[in-house]
């Protein structure tokens, strides 16, 4: 018999699925990444034309089209792909254009310093298509530097967070004045005072996953901001949140964007970088009173971020962040009593803060040199030429009288100080915005300091085109314009110092002591005007007794003459054949 067929062999079973590999996590940056971003450099192009001249707001098609072009033309003057350069900013005044240009590679990035040192010798070469395309303007160009100094490493991130007190997943406190930042990644919005207004302002709740919730708390009442910083700790381009309640309960809150005016941020100008911006003030028996300002914005690669036009964060980077704030204080534009700024881990809830450079400095320096020109130097030298019939004075040096030595040497010091002052204030010192620090005062202390300037200058014009003492016709008339003129510039001056003083005590943010400085300044503006006083009654006391006849004087360096009741007499000729110098006391 035919025996039965076997069994076929059972198939193979399919092999299990791989497991779905996980996205890969974002890698930090490489050692030559970082080394092209250290060798990234800085510039501002001016444009000498009207702002009107790219005829567009931010978002606008000309303004797209100007900022290509833009990009165009320093790519080709640097040598770099047009890739590699962006712009960071175009302001008023007239069109300034701030951008950075970051290299492909490290022969690139050694080449860079040597292109833009080349773009700002012939900016108008380099940037032809520019030029020609915006009516043949002139261009001029400024180096800002390489990339800012990097934040310090954040430390280790405890176990947990530090509790929030208004429900947050984290907290960093600053330690300046009860300020206290706030943030949770994930999850709905917290529950607490802010986050109800926002919810009542609002027409949609906020997504319960996806979204970066932060709020910022201080231990009083005012104006609270919140900021990212384009550059760590400077306000100067970048994204803010602020508000305050006011006394009669009116809260004002929103998210604005920074250029390079400080003072940009009114109230007609919000900018959509965050949502559910809120602000709340509560009081509490025993407590003091708490402001909270809170924002919320997405997370990169989250649902919510893929259905919002907002900006978004990337959850697992560290966030450079700025705060301010102005106790008391309920208005746009106000100088900050308190700020500071920080950088945070939105991943592991590190925080460290950043340490920013002592305001006052650049107001210590201005004062400085402004106070040893005009209440020392420039006063000194005027008392000099003033009391040129000291014994000594009228003796000869190099050709000239000691006293005119003396003279043109404080006068001269004096002015060199004073103009490193006044170019220093303008450049690093507030003022060029909307608000002066000082208010009218603040304002007359600019406007009496350039007309000081002014008075200054004219000055030394003065002095460098005098006729000849012997000048009879001339020389009258110029001693009364060059002293009147001189002592104009010096009293007036002392009143813009004593300005300058008032409203560095009275400001928030330099908060100048009046003893350390009004006190130096007063006695040595008082030694002085006590020594020519004094002088001058000696001065006149030395001309009464040589009216009287019983003097004796030296008229330059002359033999001692005799003083007579109707006049002097002077030798037919003088010993050593000297010229004789009168002087009129």
């Amino acid at each position: 018999p035919v025996p039965p067929p076997s069994p076929a062999p059972p198939a193979p079973s399919p092999p299990p699925p791989s497991p779905t590999p996980p996205p890969p996590s974002p890698s930090p940056p490489s050692n030559e990444q970082q080394q092209l971003l250290e060798m990234a450099q800085r510039f501002q192009v001016t444009l000498e034309g009207d702002f009107d001249l790219i005829a567009g707001a931010d978002g606008s098609p000309e303004r797209a089209a100007f900022e290509g072009l833009f990009v165009e033309s320093a790519a080709t003057a640097l040598g770099v792909e047009g890739n590699r350069v962006e712009v960071i900013s175009v302001e008023r005044g007239s069109v300034i254009v701030s951008a950075e240009v970051v290299p492909a590679n490290v022969q690139q990035g050694e080449a860079l310093p040597a292109a833009v040192a080349a773009l700002r010798a012939a900016p108008a070469e380099r940037l032809s298509a520019l030029a020609s395309a915006y009516d043949g303007v002139g261009i001029s160009v400024v180096w800002i530097g390489g990339p800012p100094t990097p934040a310090p490493p954040l430390p280790p991130a405890p176990a947990t967070c530090p509790e929030s007190f208004l429900g947050y997943a984290c907290s960093a406190p600053t330690g300046d004045a009860g300020v206290t930042v706030h943030w949770s990644t994930s999850g709905a919005m917290p529950d607490n005072a802010c986050t109800a207004a926002a919810a009542r302002t609002s027409a949609a709740a906020p997504d319960s996953d996806g979204m970066l919730h932060m709020a910022i708390s201080a231990e009083s009442s005012g104006l609270l901001g919140l900021g990212f910083p384009r550059i760590p700790g400077r306000m100067l381009n970048s994204d803010v949140a602020l508000g305050w309640v006011a006394g009669d309960g009116s809260a004002v809150a929103g998210a604005w964007r920074v250029g390079g005016d400080y003072y940009s941020i009114r109230a007609d100008n919000a900018a959509g970088w965050a949502d559910f911006v809120a602000v709340s003030e509560t009081s509490e028996a025993g407590s003091p009173t708490r402001t909270v300002v809170c924002f919320s914005r997405p997370l990169a690669g989250s649902p919510a971020a893929a259905a919002s036009a907002l900006p978004a964060v990337d959850p697992d980077a560290d966030v450079d962040l700025i705060y301010a704030v102005s106790p008391g204080q309920y208005s746009f534009g106000v100088q900050h009593r308190t700020d500071g700024a920080l950088r945070i881990s939105l991943g592991t809830g590190g925080a460290a803060l950043v340490e920013q450079p002592d305001k006052r400095q650049k107001l210590y320096v201005h004062a400085a040199l402004m106070t040893v020109a005009w209440v020392f130097l420039l006063p000194l030298g005027a008392l000099v030429a003033r009391h040129r019939w000291l014994p000594g004075a009228n003796t000869n040096a190099c050709g000239k009288q000691v006293w005119f030595w003396i003279h043109m040497g404080c006068q001269l010091s004096g002015m060199v100080l004073f103009i490193v002052a006044f170019a220093y204030a303008w450049e690093f010192l507030p003022g060029g915005g909307l608000p002066v620090t000082g208010g009218s005062v603040g304002k007359g202390h600019q406007v009496l300091g350039t007309v000081v300037m002014g008075l200054a200058c004219l000055q030394i014009v003065v002095a460098f085109v005098r006729p000849a003492p012997d000048n009879a016709k001339l020389r009258p008339a110029w001693n009364m314009v060059h002293h009147n003129l001189g002592r104009v510039a010096i009293l007036a001056s002392w009143a813009t110092v004593y300005m300058g003083v008032y409203i560095g005590h009275g400001s928030p943010t330099y908060q100048l002591s009046y003893a350390a400085w009004i006190t130096p300044i007063a006695i040595v503006m008082g030694l002085l005007v006590i020594a020519d006083v004094v002088l001058t009654v000696m001065r006149e006391a030395v001309a009464r007794r040589e009216r009287s006849g019983d003097a004796e004087v030296t008229i330059s360096d002359s033999a001692p003459v005799k003083a007579q009741p109707h006049g002097i007499a002077v030798p037919q000729q003088l010993p050593g054949g000297a010229e004789g110098q009168f002087t009129r006391v």
